[in-house]
């Protein structure tokens, strides 16, 4: 009756609609996380995060063998009608090998302007762990993140890792976040090794 979501939780004040926050990693050593990371953007948009997906995104050459030398790409034509890169416009935040910076990654985290009702996911796929662009491929381990994070304003944060190293950082912020800042409202979910963290 007074105009919220009864679906969702976290809306109960129709001044303050409960909304839909995304960030999308593309690692710089991983061509396939490419893929996944436009798919992913494009069902984010489907699904109603409009234009609260902010995406670190560089299409190198090996990006583009991922997209056009693997039947998987024709799946996804199919779904889209549409070829994934020719015919839809990603609108890309951080689009270069210059952008995709760890200072970029905080700045992004930072500045979210979520609030306590809304929905915010965290997106990586790679190896290792986070890893950015430099001449070192420099790691921002999950430890470095956690003061950014935990100053993050939000009424459910969703953290997808599917990386090699998934497990243990989630056993890390299973005890840092959730034990220490006692914060529940917390999913942490590692597609790479098939396990689930989260309260």
């Amino acid at each position: 009756m007074q105009g919220t979501n009864p679906l969702n939780e976290l809306e109960t004040d129709p001044r303050n609609w409960s909304e839909r926050y995304a960030i999308l990693l593309e690692t710089p050593r991983h061509a396939l996380a490419a893929r996944t990371c436009i798919s992913l953007y494009y069902l984010l948009k489907k699904n109603g995060y409009d234009d609260h997906i902010t995406i670190f995104f560089t299409l190198l050459d090996m990006h583009k063998k991922a997209f056009y030398e693997n039947e998987w790409v024709d799946s996804l034509r199919k779904w889209l009608k549409g070829d994934p890169l020719k015919d839809y416009t990603v609108m890309l935040d951080y689009p270069t090998r210059k952008d995709v910076t760890i200072e970029n990654y905080v700045k992004t985290l930072t500045s979210l302007p979520s609030d306590e009702n809304d929905i915010v996911l965290i997106w990586y796929e790679g190896h290792g762990g986070f890893t950015f662009y430099s001449p070192e491929y420099s790691k921002f381990h999950i430890n470095k993140q956690m003061p950014y994070i935990t100053s993050m304003q939000y009424g459910r944060l969703i953290f997808i890792n599917d990386s090699c190293s998934a497990e243990n950082e989630f056993k890390y912020i299973e005890d840092y976040l959730l034990k220490r800042y006692n914060i529940k409202e917390f999913l942490g979910i590692a597609p790479y090794i098939l396990d689930i963290y989260g309260r």
